[in-house]
């Protein structure tokens, strides 16, 4: 792949000298008649804008983007510690379940940890349509190589369109690990969720520059689309009187389908 980069086409250059009293970087000088470009440059575009002879050209790498028609559903991280949900887990079902409605999709979850059976069985009961549990010693609350490897690897494997974290102290640290595995975006802290009626893509919204305005962004080309929820901003999902979802596990259990994920891979020193 070629590095961006910046051309002069001398042919077509005036020495105006227009790109270089908007060059934002002093990077760009008319020397014997000819603009010339130094190391300076950052490729910002201002000369590109300031050109009226064509004469400048900035070529910019370009990513293929995912096969974004594989990837189905809605997931959340089902965060915990010392064998309970965390407290946020309610409100990002919540959120996923308000999705549901704009987006009928199922909802799954992943939840990694020791001795969680329980919590599996819970958050069925919120609502979530399958959970995809690996359960193992070697999985500690704080372990996030561990568990970013895990979970980037079950997304992998099953391809939600949209994975939500909580905006806690572990969710901000994991869930940005795990974008990056993904090579796909993350928007962090969100304060509201919705979908696009026309695309179906996930439209985040979020606070920047200090509070001062609400970014709005979205991720076109890249699967999942995640983001992480800010803790006590939505509304958390009740229990349900009858619940029906499915448990898949790395470990065989009565009534549960078997998920064949090996776990002997885990680094010994992790929990």
């Amino acid at each position: 792949m070629k590095p961006d980069a910046i051309n002069i086409i001398l042919e077509k250059c005036t020495a105006c000298k227009l790109c270089e009293k908007v060059c934002p970087y002093d990077a760009i000088h008319v020397i014997e008649k000819k603009a010339v470009v130094d190391e300076k440059c950052t490729l910002c575009g201002a000369c590109l804008g300031a050109c009226k002879f064509d004469a400048i050209i900035i070529t910019r790498r370009t990513f293929k983007g995912q096969d974004i028609a594989s990837y189905s559903g809605i997931c959340v991280f089902a965060e915990n510690r010392f064998g309970k949900l965390s407290s946020v887990v309610p409100e990002i079902i919540g959120a996923a379940r308000e999705l549901q409605k704009e987006l009928p999709r199922p909802i799954s979850a992943i939840l990694l940890g020791h001795n969680i059976s329980a919590l599996a069985d819970e958050l069925v009961t919120y609502g979530v349509n399958e959970v995809w549990v690996i359960d193992s010693p070697k999985i500690g609350d704080f372990a996030e190589d561990v568990q970013t490897e895990l979970a980037a690897q079950i997304i992998l494997d099953k391809k939600p369109e949209i994975f939500l974290g909580g905006g806690t102290v572990i969710g901000r640290s994991l869930l940005p690990r795990i974008a990056a595995k993904l090579l796909t975006g993350l928007t962090a802290d969100c304060t509201e969720l919705t979908i696009d009626k026309e695309t179906k893509r996930l439209v985040q919204t979020r606070p920047a520059f200090g509070g001062n305005i609400m970014a709005t962004i979205l991720c076109k080309n890249h699967r999942p689309q995640m983001a992480t929820v800010r803790h006590k901003v939505m509304k958390p999902a009740g229990k349900l009187e009858k619940a029906d979802g499915k448990i898949s596990s790395s470990k065989r259990r009565a009534k549960r389908s078997i998920w064949p994920m090996r776990i002997s891979s885990f680094p010994e020193a992790a929990g």
